[in-house]
């Protein structure tokens, strides 16, 4: 078992990114609130505020800046996802078997996300709890034998435990095909130009560019760097090891959002990004 050297780390850096925008009711102020980009091993923060005009009210958008770094592959090996009905009710919460236009790949990101919502607690016992094994101190161990550094080390685990231990259930989320759009087109951005962020290579901010596709009120995006499997994603998010806000989790879980697209690309620096919309409407 070796140790991965820092530099094959930072060739293999993994930025998870996060914002969510709600807008209240139109006779209710508005409110605007800002979770962004991590991953482990913080190198930096900045923070800026911005003037946005949502309902035609500007409100200040504070951003939160932290860029992290982790190997590839950093969750547990993914079972089958035929071996999952055990326990899970497959039907209710693969929601985007049938929908149009995704690949199966972005519909088992819809399905990991709707077994964290809808059972919380066997979520936590299938795929959190056995990360534990895994930390020798905060170095994780991976099955093939790959060990990296990570920010918190099994806390952040011990974390998510607790939370999903007390979390509760949401229903799942439904798949939209504007929101699939919105992801797709992001995605594809960054994949073609290498950009790494919510703001499109032409400078268009998140929410106009999710916003020129959707209706929704309440508004978000998650967006993971270098892992490719579907359930790695989730529990990456779900841990949010090195983010203090947990902000990927808090929009994997947030009631408000029922509808969700998802775009999965490569990106030329770190392989392979996920950007997922999320939205309270599918219009």
């Amino acid at each position: 078992m070796t140790k991965i050297p820092f530099i094959f780390m930072m060739l293999s850096m993994i930025l998870n990114a996060c914002v969510y925008i709600e807008v209240q009711n139109t006779e209710e102020d508005s409110l605007l609130s800002s979770l962004v980009p991590y991953a482990d091993m913080r190198i930096e923060e900045e923070k800026m505020d911005q003037m946005l005009l949502l309902n035609d009210q500007e409100v200040m958008m504070p951003i939160d800046l932290q860029m992290m770094m982790m190997p590839v592959d950093m969750a547990i090996a993914v079972p089958d996802m035929t071996l999952l009905v055990d326990g899970w009710d497959v039907e209710m919460l693969n929601t985007a078997k049938n929908a149009p236009n995704f690949t199966e790949a972005e519909k088992e990101v819809i399905f990991r996300m709707n077994q964290a919502r809808t059972n919380p607690n066997l979520f936590k016992t299938q795929f959190v709890e056995p990360m534990l094994a895994r930390f020798q101190g905060n170095i994780y161990v991976m099955p093939d034998g790959t060990r990296f550094q990570t920010n918190e080390g099994p806390a952040a685990v011990q974390e998510c435990i607790r939370f999903l231990q007390n979390a509760q259930a949401v229903p799942p989320l439904q798949p939209s095909q504007v929101l699939h759009q919105s992801a797709t087109a992001h995605a594809q951005d960054s994949s073609r130009t290498g950009i790494v962020g919510h703001d499109s290579s032409d400078g268009t901010s998140f929410e106009n560019r999710l916003r020129s596709y959707s209706r929704a009120n309440n508004i978000g995006e998650n967006i993971s760097y270098g892992l490719s499997n579907p359930l790695d994603i989730v529990v990456g998010l779900m841990v949010d090891d090195g983010v203090s806000s947990r902000g990927h989790r808090e929009n994997i879980m947030r009631s408000t959002f029922t509808h969700a697209g998802v775009g999965i690309a490569t990106h030329p620096t770190y392989r392979s990004l996920c950007v997922i919309d999320y939205g309270d409407s599918d219009q």
